[in-house]
């Protein structure tokens, strides 16, 4: 099987100002950085690197002082040479390169902060209270509906219009949740043998789904403060891959928003192809600062399929999603989820026909309550880790963290033997590594953070006495 190589203009892009971190030898220093890459998921195990003096061409530098930092990597683990495959991106055996998952627990001692979610929006009541009040209408009926009651679909196709996206009700179809939506394009169009497109990190349970679909997952890591626009739009114009999902609003774990030029970009590629763009958008509507871009034509190309959903907006225990796409693709998807569900609460569909209804009121009142958690959440963060770094968030319910050292997993494992459920940064990963980060709901009480941010000092700092073998200097990120 052929390796994967990464562009010499990409890694220039990671690598940066490498030469003015740390201290030591400018190899050591290239050492560090490239390092850093591998243990932060940018630079994907089993990749190719540059040849020695196509690096050393592109970086400026002798040729010497490349082979000295190449040497010194494969020495410690990160790098192996094989004989028609070039260099590849390995990991050392101290590092446990399998992603952490999550571990439900129903312990009433153990404090969660692995869940990005809020309670339930005041107007949740009143919104199952008018479903009540209008369910007999349906009642004569036999309660099924595969592609989502009338009055719910219109109401989703209206929210895209509003939004600037042209959208009929035939272009919609109603799903348990934004995960069965996306679980349903993978069974429909992806099958085992074919590849799904990724971000890295990602969400942890879209991962799961392409691999439980039989589908092989691939990713293309994000910049520290962006998508890398050149290394995505060109893993999408070679094809290959049945399905390309990305987080545009809020993405989840970074809270990154991409912009509307790489939106726009990426629409163009999707014209008149038989392969499909997933946009998961649930997290949308929860934007603090500003609005993110929403729509760069009044139509979408085929080739586009919208997530949508109201558990992040409105209550988790709404299970309510939608698909938004071409009228034959959601009359595919349709006759294929009946394999596994016959349709959605018709309760739970008209009570969301209320909340649309309502417009951005309540959202707006989310959004207040947001704003305050995050200025509290950040303020706890720089009290109790005040060497960690994150990107104060514009949107969405979590920041993601960066501690000193790669130890994310080492300090998860000792926060649930002490009633902390977090989760390490490699569970957002495709291929392992992120072992810097971790990531923090704001969306939980202030006592709930406090408490919580107490107990993951405690272990970073356990966690970082006792923890041997691995880099110390990996600059900034």
């Amino acid at each position: 099987m052929r390796m994967k190589k990464i562009v010499t203009s990409t890694l220039q892009q990671y690598l940066g100002r490498w030469q003015e971190h740390g201290s030591g030898p400018k190899h050591h220093r290239l050492a560090n950085e490239l390092r850093r890459l591998i243990l932060d998921g940018r630079l994907a195990l089993g990749l190719r690197i540059p040849s020695e003096r196509e690096l050393a061409d592109t970086l400026g530098v002798s040729r010497t002082l490349v082979t000295a930092a190449l040497d010194q990597l494969r020495q410690n683990g990160f790098l192996e040479s094989r004989r028609g495959s070039g260099t590849l991106t390995t990991y050392p055996d101290w590092v446990d390169s399998r992603p952490t998952g999550h571990v439900p627990s129903d312990q009433p001692t153990m404090l969660d902060l692995s869940t990005a979610t809020l309670g339930a929006s005041e107007h949740v009541h009143s919104a199952l209270t008018f479903a009540l009040a209008r369910l007999p209408f349906y009642l004569p009926g036999h309660g099924y509906s595969e592609f989502g009651i009338p009055e719910l679909r219109a109401a989703v196709a209206g929210y895209y219009t509003r939004s600037g996206l042209v959208t009929h009700p035939e272009e919609i179809l109603i799903t348990a949740g934004a995960q069965s939506g996306f679980a349903l394009m993978l069974r429909t169009f992806g099958g085992p043998g074919r590849s799904v497109l990724m971000e890295q990190p990602t969400y942890p349970f879209a991962i799961d789904a392409v691999m439980q679909s039989g589908c092989r997952a691939r990713a293309i890591p994000l910049l520290p403060n962006d998508w890398d626009s050149t290394a995505l739009l060109e893993a999408v114009r070679k094809g290959g891959d049945c399905i390309t999902y990305l987080i545009p609003d809020h993405q989840n774990p970074t809270g990154l928003v991409m912009g509307a030029e790489l939106r726009s970009a990426l629409s163009a590629q999707f014209k008149g192809t038989e392969r499909f763009l997933v946009l998961d958008e649930t997290m949308a509507d929860l934007w603090l600062d500003q609005p993110p871009p929403r729509f760069s034509g009044r139509v979408d190309a085929a080739g586009i399929v919208r997530i949508g959903s109201v558990s992040k907006s409105y209550w988790g225990g709404l299970r309510i999603g939608w698909l938004r796409a071409d009228r034959r693709v959601i009359s595919a998807l349709a006759r294929a989820r009946a394999s596994i569900d016959l349709g959605v609460s018709v309760l739970e569909q008209i009570a969301v026909v209320h909340l649309f209804n309502l417009g951005d009121q309540s959202l707006d009142n989310r959004r207040h309550t947001l704003r305050k958690m995050r200025k509290k959440a950040l303020a706890l963060v720089h009290e109790y880790l005040p060497d960690w770094t994150t990107i104060e968030p514009i949107g969405g319910l979590t920041m993601w963290l960066r501690m000193p050292k790669p130890i994310a997993r080492q300090v998860s494992d000792w926060c649930l033997r002490n009633h902390l459920q977090v989760v390490p940064g490699s569970r957002f990963s495709v291929y392992g590594g992120l072992d810097s980060f971790m990531r923090l709901p704001f969306s939980r009480s202030e006592d709930d953070l406090r408490r919580g941010l107490q107990l993951l000092a405690t272990a970073y700092s356990t966690v970082g006495t006792k923890t041997k073998g691995h880099p110390q200097n990996f600059g900034p990120y």
